[in-house]
């Protein structure tokens, strides 16, 4: 799931002071100690679902995979914490999720494109 979704491009790049997106206090509220992104990039932005790479506020400065979905849809978010993120897979790092509402749910990844795509360039 994730790993299709860090290859798409983004629509479009924000920057400056990025406080105000549900993405970022999404994942500062999730991840103690996170940092601002320097970017974000819009990879997708529907009424249903979102999703956007929060560009240098992981750990050690990697980028993050933000998505939003339907508290109902995230029957997948089960799978990543009961069992994928134990079995040596190649997988996008799912470093957990956080309810926003009783409709919404965040999960967030590590976002493994962007850091393959930074060492080549």
């Amino acid at each position: 799931m994730a790993r299709t979704l860090t290859a798409k491009r983004a629509r479009t790049i924000l920057w400056g002071k990025l406080g105000w997106h549900p993405a970022v206090n999404a994942w500062i509220a999730f991840a103690d100690g996170a940092g601002m992104p320097d970017t974000i990039e819009v990879l997708r932005d529907g009424k249903q679902s979102a999703t956007y790479r929060l560009v240098g506020a992981g750990p050690n400065g990697e980028s993050v995979i933000a998505q939003r979905v339907q508290a109902a849809w995230a029957v997948g978010r089960t799978l990543y914490e009961r069992a994928l993120r134990h079995l040596p897979l190649t997988t996008p790092r799912y470093y957990g999720s956080r309810q926003e509402s009783r409709e919404c749910v965040w999960l967030f990844f590590r976002d493994g494109y962007s850091r393959r795509h930074q060492a080549k360039a």
